[in-house]
């Protein structure tokens, strides 16, 4: 990953150990006699502590960051498409009740004209209002059924109780 502290730690160590060879007499000697004294080596394992710690921090921010705009452009493609299909189940909803209430219609106006005696509209009107009505009764009382049974998220509910019957009995 880019945002890592490793890569950027190693190559500045790298940087710090070739800067360290360079200086001094042109060998590599003139650091390296001053390194000897322990104050010396720890001071330079506490600089290279800080700026391992320091290149991890920018890195883990970095990443975090890049990790927030990724779930933003998510969350908002995800909220584009939610939109996009409401709108177009809601237009096929109203499309099609138009299209069932123009076949009702159509069906009110055969039976009234062809089968009902002396052209009888209203009649088939009712007929036909009252089957609907308990095709749709049936249909509604069939979707609350269903609603009711699968809402509820049970194992997460039994997870809590046992959690809670636990912390109970640890607590007494």
């Amino acid at each position: 990953h880019p945002g890592t502290a490793g890569p950027r730690w190693a190559a500045r160590m790298r940087a710090r150990a070739q800067e360290r060879a360079a200086s001094g007499d042109g060998n590599g000697r003139g650091q390296r006699g001053v390194r000897r004294f322990a104050v010396f080596r720890v001071a330079s394992r506490a600089q290279e502590l800080l700026a391992f710690v320091r290149d991890w921090a920018e890195g883990s921010v970095a990443h975090l960051r890049a990790d927030v705009a990724t779930a933003r452009r998510e969350i908002a493609s995800a909220a584009r498409a939610m939109g996009r299909g409401t709108v177009l189940t809601a237009t096929g909803a109203v499309l099609a009740l138009l299209g069932g209430f123009t076949l009702l219609a159509g069906v009110v106006m055969l039976l009234g004209d062809q089968w009902l005696p002396r052209d009888w509209y209203w009649l088939a009107a009712l007929i036909l209002g009252v089957l609907a009505g308990g095709i749709a009764l049936w249909s509604a009382g069939r979707g609350r059924a269903l609603l009711g049974r699968g809402l509820a998220p049970e194992q997460t509910l039994a997870s809590l109780r046992e959690d809670r019957d636990a912390v109970e009995r640890a607590l007494t």
